[in-house]
């Protein structure tokens, strides 16, 4: 006859926050909420960084004006990857290279759905930096 052995396993358990999972499942979106601050990597260059979390869902739009014009494609400008957050919102960053002091005013602006028509619009002016 067989003897029996007892087998220990263990069940992981996943921490999932259930009020996050709750209010996105209710409201099914989650206003951006962006922050702007520079950095110097050189004495000739500002990295003007627009940084956005909180979102859901994940489509978003996020840019860089100058003077009131959206800043196009290019070397000075940089987005990160759309990145989850632990909460299962995203996040996301978009940098813009400029010369300091260079005259021209700036503002990241974020389209997102739970702002309907309405844009977040945070402008910084390069003496502020």
């Amino acid at each position: 006859m067989k003897q029996l052995v007892p087998y220990n396993f263990s069940v992981r358990k996943w921490k999932v926050s259930v009020p996050a999972l709750a209010v996105l499942s209710l409201r099914g979106q989650e206003l951006p909420v962006a922050t702007v601050f520079a950095r110097t990597p050189r004495p000739d260059q500002l990295l003007l960084i627009c940084h956005v979390t909180g979102f859901y869902p994940r489509p978003i739009s996020v840019a860089w004006l100058q003077d009131g014009q959206e800043v196009p494609p290019g070397p000075a400008l940089n987005t990160s990857a759309i990145l989850p957050n632990a909460d299962l919102t995203y996040q996301l960053r978009i940098t813009l290279a400029v010369a300091p002091h260079d005259g021209h005013s700036y503002a990241c602006r974020v389209r997102h759905r739970s702002l309907g028509t309405r844009s977040l619009l945070i402008p910084t002016q390069l003496g502020d930096m």
